[in-house]
């Protein structure tokens, strides 16, 4: 679908004006300022897309700003042929302060206009000068999910790796078991309560014994005293003999107990340390599979972004999306001085024919900065794939049949002092 012919009234700075375009190649020309981009570009635009205030999709402005001083109002008709249906389309929109009017005949489906035309592949030089990440989005390819989770996950990583790194190097602590001092403590109780006590017993047992023999002596002096008593003495005597003395208990050692309790502090203190060392090498090694399992997450997260990228079928080796969610192509953005001029016409057209759009039109502004041999190629190459050119050219004179010459926003014929409008 191509434009055939465009039709303002009180549109920017042009009062009644129109114009045809040749179905291959027409050339704006005028100087700077004399409308060509408004007629070669925003006019289009403003036509198939509709002036808001607010939009992703229409000219970000007031809408007054493109009524001219001839009314309260703006009139755009664009007629477009579709080729394959060999069926021309009017578009007429109705531009007041408060909104649009926009009608086709015959009726189009709904959004037909909306997917008629999405003006950043219409001109290389307005593709280029749109946001790298803007331009991913024209294209479809919106990483914002992706990039998000993979900076959420290098965010993560960061904080890892840094809790890893303060633990440095953890000196080796030889391994030792701790003492229970209180066990060695009441250990060593029992065995001096139960000397004491034997110690008690036997110093009562010899205390009485002793106390026996001294009396002896006394109760034989009484012998001849006590006859009547003798037989019971004798028997007394008989039934108690003489008892010896018992051998003195011998003290339990406890100074390695008393030792190991000294030595149980120390001893302690390495167990600690060592129990330590282990929590810590733990630690460290959890913190380290955490890593890599966050470094897996993140190529997982990587490998997914890049098969959604390649999900796009461009027609294009090496264009990509970069980690920040940039367009580019080959690692470099698409502009300039990246790519020249030359490079970038043929760039946009490609990636507006990957788009399928049903207006195979191309804008080529500032069209004289290329050299001859450049303008050759682009336009051999751009109607080889069936596009219709339309440039834009500062100059002050036709060069060739299809070239529309236009001054202070009118038609002409030629540049004079006296100008001829037509």
């Amino acid at each position: 679908m191509k434009i055939k012919k465009l039709e303002l009234k009180n549109f920017a700075q042009f009062t009644d004006f129109e114009c045809e375009f040749d179905k291959n190649v027409t050339h704006l020309v005028g100087v700077n300022g004399s409308g060509k981009t408004t007629i070669g570009l925003t006019s289009v635009w403003a036509c198939l897309k509709g002036i808001a205030e607010r939009s992703k999709d229409g000219l970000v402005g007031e809408r007054f700003r493109f009524i001219g001083k001839a009314g309260k109002s703006s009139d755009i008709k664009l007629t477009v042929y579709d080729e394959k249906t060999q069926k021309e389309v009017v578009i007429k929109n109705h531009i007041t302060a408060t909104g649009n009017n926009i009608t086709c005949q015959p009726v189009q489906e709904e959004n037909w206009l909306f997917d008629l035309l999405n003006v950043a592949f219409l001109s290389a030089k307005n593709f280029s000068n749109i946001d790298s990440k803007k331009q991913a989005l024209l294209l479809g390819v919106d990483t914002t999910e992706h990039d998000e989770k993979i900076k959420v996950l290098k965010e993560e990583f960061t904080l890892l790796n840094r809790d890893y790194r303060n633990f440095g190097d953890i000196a080796v602590v030889e391994p030792t078991e701790s003492v229970d001092v209180s066990a060695l403590v009441e250990k060593k109780g029992k065995l001096e309560s139960v000397y004491y006590h034997e110690q008690e017993l036997v110093t009562e047992h010899n205390t009485s014994v002793s106390h026996v023999n001294q009396q002896r002596p006394q109760w034989v002096e009484k012998i001849s005293e006590l006859k009547e008593q003798i037989k019971k003495c004798e028997k007394w005597l008989v039934d108690n003999p003489e008892v010896a003395l018992k051998e003195a208990v011998v003290k339990p050692d406890t100074e390695k107990l008393r030792e190991q309790i000294q030595n149980a502090q120390q001893t302690n203190n390495a167990a600690n340390q060592y129990q330590g060392y282990l929590e810590q090498t733990k630690l460290k090694e959890e913190k380290k599979k955490e890593l890599a399992h966050n470094k897996t997450k993140q190529d997982e997260a990587e490998n997914t972004r890049l098969e959604y990228i390649k999900s796009f079928n461009f027609g294009f080796k090496g264009l990509n999306v970069d980690p920040t969610g940039n367009l580019v192509l080959n690692d470099r953005p698409i502009r300039e001085p990246y790519f020249s001029k030359g490079e970038l016409e043929l760039i946009v057209a490609k990636l507006c024919m990957s788009q399928n759009p049903k207006l195979t039109t191309r804008f080529i502004d500032d069209f004289e900065l290329l050299d001859e041999a450049n303008q050759a190629k682009i336009v051999d190459g751009l109607l080889e794939k069936g596009f219709q050119i339309i440039t834009a050219e500062v100059g002050n004179k036709k060069t060739e049949d299809n070239t529309i010459l236009l001054r202070e926003c009118k038609k002409v014929e030629k540049y004079e002092e006296k100008t001829t409008l037509v």
